[in-house]
């Protein structure tokens, strides 16, 4: 515990700043889509309350931050060590749910697909992820087993890369089974680039996405 009146005003300042900055990430981190991330933020956010805290001896304080830390950390543990299961289930455009679920989240698709003429692609798959429903993907197949991807929509609860990490990645057996070893794409979305690069697509001269699907079974 710091003896405050022994500091110099300037100190006095920067260390009550430094308070209302462990304060702002706590309640930054609430405005998180990702689960993964609220529970960073908040995470680093509690700790820097409990520095804050200890230095001014509010103890009552540096228990209930404390507490809040180790259960951020705990969770963001159980969230990376936890096997989930991920399925892609086939949709039909003139399904029900399927256009309750465009319904809901138009907007949101509109800033992929402003047309939202991806209903009408070849293949329309929902992302299913611990039996809940967590997006959709739509392509065509212009070329035997390249697909040209017409959307690829995760929600915002589960946009933590799991889902594009999994379905374009080596574990994941079905593209292999519909015969795809290529995935084309094109946007101008710097989000959406930011998302593609972290998948391992490859910008090309064209400027359209690529990655060649190389599965670790066959």
């Amino acid at each position: 515990m710091l003896d405050l009146s022994t500091l110099s005003e300037t100190t006095r300042l920067l260390l009550e700043i430094f308070g209302y900055i462990g304060s702002a990430v706590v309640v930054a981190s609430f405005a998180m889509t990702s689960v993964r991330k609220l529970r960073i933020i908040n995470g680093i956010g509690a700790i820097l309350s409990v520095v804050y805290a200890l230095l001014m001896g509010t103890y009552p304080f540096v228990i209930m931050n404390g507490i809040i830390a180790f259960l951020d950390f705990y969770q963001l543990y159980r969230l990376t060590h936890i096997h989930e299961v991920f399925e892609i289930v086939s949709a039909k455009s003139d399904g029900a749910y399927f256009k309750w679920f465009v319904e809901k989240y138009k907007e949101e698709l509109k800033a992929f697909d402003a047309s939202l003429s991806f209903v009408n692609a070849e293949h329309v798959f929902f992302y299913v992820r611990d039996n809940e429903v967590a997006g959709l993907l739509a392509y065509d197949e212009q070329d035997k087993g390249v697909a040209h991807i017409r959307l690829d929509y995760v929600i915002p609860k589960y946009r933590d890369f799991r889902i594009g990490n999994y379905f374009f990645g080596a574990d994941n057996p079905f593209f292999t089974k519909e015969g795809i070893h290529e995935f084309v794409t094109e946007t101008s979305n710097p989000l959406h680039e930011a998302y593609l690069r972290r998948i391992k697509f490859s910008k090309k001269q064209s400027g359209e996405w690529v990655k060649v699907f190389v599965p670790a079974h066959t």
